[in-house]
């Protein structure tokens, strides 16, 4: 439960493979780096600038040392209507998949 995700931007990472990013940042408690990708028009994929950081802290760093650079660590948003990341219950536009239970 002492866990927290954040995203980071960083186009230099694109040519760099997960255990070469991960043996430079497991040293800033990153448990778990990934990358995002898209879909393409021709029904491909390809990876995105942004990664999500897993980190075993309750609150992301505000920043992380990956080699020379320097990159910010946002907060991620976290939907708590359909339990998607990347956006706020409130401009979400998807169903609930899981009842939220309150105690």
């Amino acid at each position: 439960m002492n866990m927290c995700k954040g995203i980071i931007h960083c186009k230099d990472l694109l040519n760099c493979s997960k255990e070469e990013i991960l043996s430079e940042v497991k040293s800033q408690s990153v448990k778990d780096i990934y990358n995002i990708s898209v879909k393409t028009d021709s029904g491909g994929r390809h990876n995105t600038n942004a990664f999500i950081v897993t980190c075993d802290m309750p609150t992301a760093p505000e920043f992380l040392k990956i080699g020379y650079v320097r990159v910010p660590v946002p907060n991620l948003l976290h939907c708590f209507k359909c339990r998607r990341f990347g956006h706020g219950s409130r401009t979400c536009e998807g169903t609930v998949d899981v009842p939220i239970v309150v105690k």
